[in-house]
């Protein structure tokens, strides 16, 4: 891992080599070459793992300076830099790009794995080479005699796995924030930092200093009953008290031993440097791995912690979603329901023989209004599953907006004529002949916002205005009725949400009409948004899509055009052949098309369709999709491979757009949804 460092950092690195080889130095030394502890070392592995291997050049910089004039040979000079700067890069190696796989060294040390490969890379490995190369080069230039090579290799050695052990691991936990919370020094009560701190300074004192009675009380073994702070630090404050009591003890013990005071201080130099060395090992060694084990099993608890709560919020989350399941179908089932009661109520009413002409053809008109209903209720539920799963598409064509404007107006003005309020649709600025836009699906966001506002205004005006700006077309929409509370703003648009979902509601609805035109507008490249609201006032809707590529050309779209009447069309003469597995559909569709003078056979699976297809001419075939023995697919795809030339229309209740292509790829040339509509029916036919 080789990462970009700034001047500046190269310089930071280096002044701390020098100013800590100084510090080093001042240790008791053999020659004025070897110190107790070294620092220096530490500083340039913890810069390497931090900073990367770019730090190296001020490594060895900093390696070099601090011989530079200490009066040795020039070759004694080079081979103390190399061997002080080769070190962590040995170390760097062993612990990054070692034969660990795809494990990377994570400097907290919060894995036992991570402790091992600092304790050797940096405790054995990376010393033992520059010891080697460092006393060696002091020996070729006679700076160090045969004699005293054990000795000066020992302390080098000893003096550099000293730094790494104790002083190493203290930067490398302390220059991340620790992950865990419970190890976190600002966690952690100030009374209980300072409690630790001054114990840990007070036994080091009493522990290693000059104090001839404690020294006869415990003696050199006794040095280990500092045990329990290193297990205090290490499982109140994982790694950062495990290494600040291995540093402190260190630390301590060096600094009396080179003033030949303390339980370490021998006779023999070797035997002292030993004793002191074997102990910070052990420290040092037991504090990183029972800081490790405790930081691991913290980990796996937190993060045992996070699934539960992850659980936990899944549960909620779910429980939420049940409940507004239940509500939403609770809802569906009185919106469902209430228009197909009036349907049966009414077909009833149709066959009683005792019920006069003239009201039967009130109750057939209820019947179509409340079937138009159901119909529109479950075309929006797919819209908006399409939406949700992001399968919807916007089938963008030049549309003139006049068009737009005059059917949605043609078909809200009943409907606000019927309360006795006004329906205005005015223009602000000159707006566009064409727009680019999907026809369709602009009429419905109308249709949904703009009926609403009729149907919660009793009294007053439905006034819409339209501009044109900045790139955007813009519908307002404001009504007089009764408006939003703030509190039922939030949930405005949510998923089969309204204002009152009480059983006392006085207007019903499935909760979808906004939802669904919002994600509408989003799929034009605008959007749905409540603009104002005041309950004394009325609401204020702003709709707004992107009109693409348009004609500048202006109109003024403030009242609505109607047509000449049309004359109903014939299809006298047209053969058709109905296939259909269900007889009430072949009642109604057969009857639909006989009245409009077409001749209708009718088939009632594939099978027979291609067999009466085949055997007799027709003009078009209307084929159902799902029916026993032989599906329409299948059944079209088998007269084409025979050949067959005639139109073949798809009649069915699947009305997705996948459904439509997967027609067409079968063979047919059209597609038709139920509820059947029967002048777009006739209309289709008679194109024929």
């Amino acid at each position: 891992m080789i990462r970009q460092i700034s001047f500046t950092q190269g310089v930071l690195v280096c002044f701390a080599y020098v100013v800590t080889a100084r510090l080093g130095l001042e240790f008791h030394s053999i020659n004025g070459v070897a110190a107790l502890i070294w620092p220096p070392t530490a500083i340039a592995f913890a810069s390497c793992l931090i900073f990367g291997l770019r730090v190296w050049p001020a490594i060895l910089i900093g390696g070099t300076l601090i011989n530079l004039f200490s009066g040795l040979p020039v070759l004694a000079i080079a081979g103390m830099a190399v061997a002080n700067s080769i070190e962590p890069l040995i170390a760097w190696a062993f612990c990054v790009r070692g034969p660990w796989g795809d494990s990377e060294f994570d400097r907290s040390l919060h894995r036992r794995s991570d402790a091992i490969r600092l304790i050797v890379g940096a405790g054995i490995l990376s010393t033992l080479a520059s010891a080697t190369i460092g006393v060696g080069s002091l020996w070729m230039t006679g700076a160090v005699s045969t004699e005293r090579f054990e000795n000066a290799w020992m302390q080098w050695w000893a003096g550099n796995v000293l730094a790494n052990l104790a002083i190493t691991p203290l930067i490398l936990v302390f220059s991340r924030r620790e992950p865990l919370k419970r190890f976190s020094f600002e966690s952690s009560s100030l009374i209980e930092k300072v409690a630790f701190v001054s114990l840990l300074l007070g036994m080091s004192i009493l522990t290693f200093g000059n104090f001839a009675f404690i020294d006869k009380v415990i003696g050199f073994k006794g040095v280990y009953i500092l045990s329990p702070l290193t297990l205090w630090g290490a499982m109140r404050f994982g790694q950062r008290g495990a290494a600040l009591a291995t540093f402190t003890f260190a630390v301590t013990a060096t600094y009396f031993l080179a003033d030949g005071i303390g339980p370490f201080a021998k006779s023999s130099g070797t035997a002292s440097l030993l004793h002191l060395l074997v102990f910070v090992v052990i420290f040092a060694i037991k504090a990183l791995f029972v800081g490790s084990v405790v930081t691991e099993r913290e980990t796996e608890r937190e993060n045992l912690q996070k699934r539960e709560l992850e659980v936990s919020l899944a549960k909620h989350a779910a429980d939420a979603a049940n409940l507004a399941k239940s509500a939403f179908l609770a809802n569906m089932s009185h919106e469902i329901r209430t228009p197909l009661g009036a349907v049966i109520g009414f077909s009833d009413l149709v066959v009683d023989p005792e019920i006069p002409v003239a009201e039967k053809q009130n109750y057939v008109a209820a019947i179509r209004r409340n079937g138009a209903l159901v119909s529109s209720l479950i075309n929006d539920i797919l819209d908006l599953s399409k939406i949700e799963a992001g399968k919807m598409e916007a089938n963008l064509r030049p549309t003139p907006l006049s068009e737009i404007l005059t059917d949605t107006k043609t078909l809200l003005n009943l409907q606000a004529q019927e309360k006795g309020i006004t329906l205005n649709i005015t223009s602000l600025t000159s707006l566009p002949e064409v727009i680019e836009t999907d026809a369709l699906r602009l009429r419905q966001i109308l249709i949904n916002i703009i009926g609403n506002a009729i149907k919660f205004t009793e009294r007053g005006s439905v006034d819409v205005t339209i501009r044109h700006e900045d790139g955007r077309l813009a519908f307002t929409v404001k009504d007089s009725g009764k408006g939003i509370r703030p509190e039922d703003a939030r949930r405005l648009f949510a998923p089969f949400s309204q204002v009152d979902n009480s059983s006392k509601r006085k207007h019903g609805g499935a909760g979808l009409g906004l939802i669904l035109s919002k994600r509408l507008a989003n799929l034009l490249g605008g959007d749905v948004v409540l603009a104002h609201s005041d309950p004394t006032q009325g609401s204020t809707f702003l709709i707004t899509i992107n009109p693409g590529s348009i004609d500048s050309s202006a109109i003024v779209p403030t009242q609505s055009k109607s047509g000449p009447a049309k004359t109903a069309e014939r299809l006298d003469g047209l053969r058709v052949l109905l296939t259909d597995d269900a007889p009430d559909n072949q009642l109604l569709v057969s009857r639909l098309l006989k009245l409009a003078g077409a001749e209708v056979d009718i088939a009632s699976n594939g099978r027979e369709a291609v067999e009466k297809a085949l055997a007799r001419e027709y003009d078009v075939l209307l084929m159902d999709l799902q029916m026993p023995v032989m599906d329409g697919y299948e059944a079209t795809r088998e007269l084409r491979n025979h050949g067959y030339p005639g139109t073949i229309i798809a009649l069915t209740a699947h009305a997705l757009k996948e459904e439509r292509e997967r027609c067409m790829v079968s063979g047919f040339d059209d597609h038709l949804s139920k509820p059947i509509n029967r002048s777009s029916l006739v209309h289709r036919l008679a194109e024929i």
